[in-house]
């Protein structure tokens, strides 16, 4: 079973994966999308398929960082797996 803090490493390389890859989307989407339009001469295509590679370049990084989050979440009993304590005080 993994160790806290080896968890919370995969957490930090995770994110600074999908941060470089959210920085980097422009720059990937952009000349894609231009260098369409001067091999099809079409704006639509150009437009749309830019769009979609915006979205899809930081696909697979979002997936990961999920994992990672859920990963430690589940190990440190936070988030959506924090289970309150049951007392009688609220009622």
């Amino acid at each position: 079973m993994d160790s806290k803090l080896e968890a919370e490493r995969r957490c930090d390389i995770a994110t600074a994966k999908l941060s470089v890859a959210e920085e980097l989307r422009w720059a990937v989407a952009g000349p894609f999308a231009f260098l369409l339009y001067l091999k099809y001469d079409s704006w639509i295509l150009a437009t749309v398929v830019g769009i979609i590679t915006f979205f899809l370049v930081t696909r697979w990084y979002e997936k990961e960082y999920d994992a990672a989050n859920d990963a430690y979440e589940r190990l440190t009993g936070t988030g959506k797996y924090h289970k309150p304590s049951e007392s009688n005080d609220s009622a």
